[in-house]
């Protein structure tokens, strides 16, 4: 048994030197693998990691292609914006223009039809007048006609004796020789009436009135106005381009 028991205790022992003999070298084998694999592990994660660079990068430079694009787009709008705010500072101002033109055609308008009111009222009561004086006039004739002509002791009596010691004298004779006086008196009341006034031509755009003027004159007078073919304002004091934007806004 104890031989027996040697003889295992030193198999045990060459076994356990030949373990350990063979040990490194599998050690070594198996370290070479492992340290194989984690070397391309990490190839494999490098590459993985320069190509999501690369991807990262072209995204990158599309970013910056794209914020170019928005910068130029917001130059171009800020262009944009500011000729739209002069356009806008320019119809303003021409608004504010046209506001105080039309303020001042009003109050020209206004005063020219007070002056109108005053002329008519004024022929109104000139055409009164006339009216009335010719009323009288009728009045006197018709008391004149029914009075009839003068007894003779009156004519006589009225009229200085111009006969001398049975002599007539020419002024005898010419108040013998004339006839009654009716139509002399009818004259000289006729004589008394006020003439009609010419009627007053008045502008059909500007409302002045042109006494003494002809339809010919006042038709020329017309056509020199600057008027707007939608509205009938006077545009006379208005620039060229002012009237033309005018006429324009109202085809808009």
């Amino acid at each position: 048994m104890d031989e027996m028991t040697r003889e295992n205790q030193e198999l045990c022992r060459r076994l356990a030197q030949q373990d350990l003999q063979k040990t490194p070298q599998d050690d070594l084998r198996v370290q070479c693998q492992t340290l194989s694999k984690e070397l391309q592990d990490a190839q494999a994660k490098l590459e993985a990691e320069r190509e999501a660079m690369r991807t990262i990068k072209r995204q990158a430079e599309y970013s910056e292609s794209e914020l170019q694009d928005v910068k130029e787009q917001l130059k171009n709008l800020a262009k944009t914006c500011e000729m739209e705010q002069r356009t806008n500072s320019k119809y303003e101002m021409q608004l504010r223009e046209m506001n105080e033109m039309l303020a001042d055609k009003e109050i020209s308008i206004r005063d020219k039809e007070q002056e109108i009111m005053l002329i008519k009222q004024e022929k109104n009561d000139v055409t009164q007048e006339n009216l009335e004086l010719k009323g009288d006039i009728e009045r006197l004739r018709s008391v004149y006609t029914n009075m009839g002509p003068p007894a003779a002791e009156e004519q006589s009596y009225l009229q200085p004796d111009n006969t001398v010691a049975g002599v007539d004298t020419p002024a005898s004779r010419d108040q013998e020789d004339r006839p009654g006086q009716p139509e002399n008196i009818y004259e000289t009341i006729d004589s008394l009436l006020v003439p009609q006034e010419e009627p007053l031509l008045v502008c059909r755009h500007c409302q002045e009135s042109f006494p003494g003027i002809t339809q010919q004159e006042l038709e020329q007078h017309e056509q020199s106005h600057r008027v707007c073919p939608f509205c009938t304002m006077i545009c006379d004091n208005m620039e060229q381009s002012v009237f033309e934007d005018h006429v324009y806004g109202h085809e808009l």
